[in-house]
């Protein structure tokens, strides 16, 4: 196994010599390794719209089972931790020292051929933390000598040098950058059309702001504000649908935390069919608790707007809510697709007909976008974050290239991508329209 070729590379060796893990920071939208190994997991995550990183690591060159590794820190202000934990050679992996993470990339615990591999994110307040990764075979058979623990962790913040470790620092260098990766085949990528399949075809745009939002526009979708901080102000929307001119289409916005039954607002009751300018009166109350949360703002051709925000088809005769397809709870992917495309698709509930007996559901485009809010520690102004690639190119005119986030995790230090490798395949998702490309592995 080589080390990754871009980036700051932190390699453990297990007791026999081998590279048995790999983690790597970088700012390049791509990276590679050569390797050997019979079985290898890679993982990785890009972030944006944090001003600071600082990186630490806990190493365990083994040998196994059963053993441990950890990083302890304390943060002087609150932050965003994020953590990918490794266990070469094992296929048992737990997280402990962080009360209620996100777990983002879950061990696919005890399951043939496939290597630990975690990656999970919480936001913290001031304190002291050890955050420790412990890791077990899983199966009879397993070669102890082959067996390492290496768990990193990344420290986001809005203010410089916010935590202290005496753990192994990972040394990151913000300055060098590369041109975009270029996309499989199962990656949402620029230049698509419109869909119309479905039932629904068109397009949201997020052009402009005033207020809370006037940071807000085509090529920034991300605001930071305090806990609790009011939102008010106008976002200005470029729409278009592709329906018929008799098709009723309301337009919605949504946030992502609260009762998604009361929450949503109706912007218009009726876009028309072609392009249009639509003005969103946005008024709501950032939520208290750190994290990552969003605005959506969606159209559907239905007759009201609670059928949109519900994805509940009018013909019903009720609202459906908390079903797992409320626009509310549009996941990292349909955020992703929202905010690169203008659209995304979700299963809408429909009732009994001829060819079911009870309500189903059936998958339809509807078009989107969306403010990606990032609530931090208390005394931060609102404001916006640095400047993103442009989104697609219909309705409105936009240029320049961007990172597709779809497989992999995206948090809203910009273009830094973070890559692990111990030993299957993992590729995942976490919502940012400017999240790079990572890839990971490890040696068996």
């Amino acid at each position: 196994m080589n080390a990754f070729a871009s980036g700051q590379t932190i390699q453990l060796k297990d007791v026999n010599g081998n590279v048995a893990a790999q983690l790597a920071v970088t700012t390049d939208s791509n990276n590679s390794y050569t390797t050997a190994t019979s079985y290898h997991v890679f993982g990785g995550f890009g972030v944006s719209g944090f001003h600071y990183v600082q990186g630490f690591y806990g190493a365990n060159p083994g040998p196994g089972p059963n053993f441990q590794a950890s990083v302890q820190f304390t943060l002087a202000a609150p932050a965003m931790v994020a953590v990918m934990g490794m266990g070469s050679s094992q296929t048992v992996l737990t997280l402990s020292g962080l009360d209620n993470p996100i777990i983002d990339a879950p061990v696919q615990t005890a399951q043939p051929a496939t290597e630990a591999l975690i990656i999970a994110h919480q936001y913290l307040s001031a304190g002291t933390y050890t955050i420790q990764e412990t890791t077990g075979d899983g199966f009879a058979g397993q070669t102890p000598q082959n067996e390492v623990d290496l768990i990193g962790v990344l420290v986001l913040s809005d203010q410089p040098n916010v935590a202290t470790s005496a753990n192994p620092h990972i040394q990151i260098d913000l300055s060098s950058k590369s041109t975009p990766a270029t996309p499989d085949e199962n990656v949402i990528t620029t230049g698509q059309s419109i869909p119309t399949w479905g039932g629904t075809g068109g397009q949201i745009r997020i052009s402009s702001g005033t207020g809370t939002f006037a940071s807000v526009s085509d090529a920034n979708n991300i605001l930071r504000v305090p806990p609790g901080t009011t939102l008010n102000g106008t976002v200005t929307l470029e729409t278009q649908n592709l329906g018929p001119s008799g098709a009723v289409a309301p337009l919605i916005y949504t946030p992502s935390w609260g009762d998604h039954s009361t929450s949503w607002k109706l912007i218009n009751g009726w876009i028309p069919t072609g392009q249009s300018k639509q003005q969103a009166q946005v008024s709501l109350v950032a939520p208290t608790t750190l994290g990552v949360y969003h605005i959506i703002f969606a159209a559907c051709w239905e007759i009201g707007g609670d059928h949109v925000a519900s994805a509940t088809t009018w013909g019903l005769g009720k609202d459906t809510w908390n079903d797992g397809n409320d626009i509310a709870e549009f996941n990292a992917i349909q955020i992703s697709s929202a905010q690169l495309n203008g659209w995304a698709t979700n299963s809408e509930m429909y009732g009994p007909d001829s060819s079911h007996s009870t309500t189903w559901y059936q998958q339809r485009y509807y078009p989107a976008d969306a403010i990606t809010l990032i609530v931090t520690g208390a005394g931060t102004a609102p404001s916006g974050a640095p400047t993103q690639p442009a989104k697609n190119e219909n309705p409105k005119s936009s240029s320049g290239n961007h990172i597709p986030t779809a497989r992999y995790l995206g948090w809203g230090v910009a273009g830094l991508a973070i890559i692990g490798m111990a030993i299957a395949v993992i590729r995942l998702v976490m919502p940012r329209r400017s999240s790079q490309r990572g890839n990971s592995s490890a040696e068996k």
